[in-house]
């Protein structure tokens, strides 16, 4: 058991280097617009994931939510309601809709956040509603 444990160590130990080096990767490839993503509070990536920039695209959010362990249906909600109801950014949404499988938990977030938040913006339900109907239709077999 004792050598499960030590080679699973290893693993954890060498997983969380490899999320650390593709962030410093990001972070070269930002650094010339300023973007800066390494020590950073997890509230400041937060903010700066669900904020729209140019430069920081699907491949590089998903390395950053990585790395600081915001890879969950929670953040991904916040992360496509900036991104993607508020702005418009259909091809960041296709871009998850084919890297994740379908969780109700980050729609279920999406349309929570525009009830509290914006319960009368038409223009942010329309938003939503124009993702919602990209997603791929799922066949469920028994």
């Amino acid at each position: 058991a004792a050598t499960y444990y030590s080679r699973e160590d290893c693993y954890m130990q060498a997983s969380e280097c490899k999320q650390q080096a593709r962030l410093m990767c990001a972070q070269y490839k930002l650094l010339p617009h300023n973007v800066i993503v390494v020590s950073m509070s997890k509230m400041a990536i937060r903010a700066l994931l669900a904020t729209p920039n140019k430069h920081l695209l699907f491949p590089e959010t998903l390395i950053i939510a990585d790395a600081y362990s915001l890879n969950n249906p929670k953040s991904w909600g916040d992360i496509l309601y900036g991104r993607c109801v508020r702005n418009k950014n259909i091809s960041f949404f296709s871009c998850y809709t084919s890297k994740f499988p379908f969780d109700s938990l980050v729609y279920k977030h999406l349309v929570n956040r525009l009830t509290t938040e914006n319960p009368r913006n038409g223009e942010y339900r329309d938003n939503l509603i124009n993702l919602l109907n990209s997603i791929p239709d799922m066949t469920v077999e028994h």
